[in-house]
């Protein structure tokens, strides 16, 4: 399900949309900065209003990561396109034509191994965007018969 709930702290949660598809539990929902909608995956990506009574699914596939504009009137995402690659795109939350801003090379495209977890963030002048790729280190130690245990 979706919920949310007060920051009170003894707040109940509040049921917006029972029954979404379970594949949506790898993405994070997102809330519009203008508060009017929440963007959500539910066989598709989709946005629903707060009440849960308004939806309007999107054109874009299931990105990685999506995040609003400032004003809540564009929706920004990342998604693969292929070949170990990702691109950048932008949509209006009125229907618009997508709009791809550009693409990441192999090896650059966001990732994590936490899910849900990954997120875009909207830089402060609403020109950047910022997304976090996971990586790890394989380690080979040497020499480790010379080190006391106790």
């Amino acid at each position: 399900s979706l919920n949310k709930v007060k920051t009170t702290g003894a707040a109940i949660a509040e049921v917006v949309k029972a029954n979404i598809d379970r594949r949506s539990e790898r993405w994070v929902p997102v809330w519009s900065p203008a508060g009017d909608w929440i963007l959500h995956v539910d066989d598709g990506a989709k946005l629903i209003s707060p009440d849960g009574k308004t939806t309007r699914a999107l054109r874009t596939g299931i990105a990685t990561a999506y995040a609003f504009s400032s004003d809540g009137q564009t929706v920004y995402g990342i998604r693969p396109s292929g070949a170990g690659r990702a691109e950048l795109f932008s949509m209006s939350v009125d229907g618009g034509l997508e709009k791809v801003i550009g693409a990441l090379e192999p090896g650059l495209a966001p990732a994590t191994v936490l899910s849900p977890s990954m997120r875009l963030s909207l830089g402060p002048d609403g020109k950047s965007v910022t997304v976090s790729k996971s990586t790890s280190s394989l380690w080979l130690a040497e020499g480790l018969a010379a080190v006391l245990r106790k």
